[in-house]
């Protein structure tokens, strides 16, 4: 995840089949200016004051982390919306472009349920080199329709055209078929390899393949 076909949506008769290739001691210090000042203790992870009082400083940052962790989770995911102001009711970008890197594992595709909603590509995989990104709106609505807006950078200095497109959508087993009846390109069918993963908020994001490539979107 030759390179001039990868860079073309899957279509009728892609042989994407899911499988990725592989990726070829000091003490401390007190100053006696300030009688009041906190004296680390040789437990990296505590302080000690004045009074004998100790905190945990580890436990206070992981708490903080959790925290904005919590903060950042979104409540609820943003209503599918097929009637954007791009060609084919494509959407705008909601996020910058994912630079590529190395294809982690080379783990299969197993499907799963896959929510409506809006998905933007946060990871980007690929098998040969790390040069370029992939930049990727899709829109799957409750009614079988989706919407996508893609731009892809492969690596050589010229950025790919920006492509919009609509049409149909549809899962069986760890299948993902999409079916253009709009595009600013050329219109295609798409049948590729998908899996349905967790984000760190426990929210669904799409990964789908096809030679070469594996791309990871969050839901928004």
């Amino acid at each position: 995840m030759a390179l001039a076909s990868a860079f073309v949506t899957g279509c009728s008769g892609d042989s994407a089949n899911g499988a990725i290739p592989s990726s070829d001691g000091g003490g401390s210090t007190t100053d006696e200016r300030d009688d009041d000042r906190t004296t680390p203790s040789k437990d990296s992870g505590s302080s000690t004051g004045k009074d004998g009082s100790s905190s945990d400083l580890d436990a206070g940052t992981d708490a903080a982390d959790a925290a904005d962790a919590a903060v950042d989770c979104p409540t609820a995911p943003a209503a599918p919306d097929v009637d954007g102001p791009n060609k084919c009711g494509a959407l705008d970008f909601g996020l910058p472009p994912a630079k590529f890197q190395p294809v982690k594992d080379d783990a299969g595709l197993n499907g799963g349920t896959l929510p409506p909603g809006i998905y933007d590509t946060v990871v980007a995989e690929r098998a040969t080199g790390t040069k370029g990104s992939w930049q990727e709106t899709i829109v799957l609505a409750n009614n079988g329709r989706f919407t996508r807006t893609r731009q892809i950078d492969p690596g050589t200095g010229n950025l790919g055209v920006l492509s919009y497109g609509s049409g149909t959508y549809s899962v069986s087993g760890n299948q993902l078929t999409m079916t253009d009846d709009c595009s600013s390109t050329d219109q295609r069918r798409s049948t590729l390899p998908y899996n349905v993963v967790t984000d760190e908020c426990g929210l669904p994001m799409l990964q789908y393949s096809f030679t070469g490539f594996r791309l990871t979107m969050k839901r928004r």
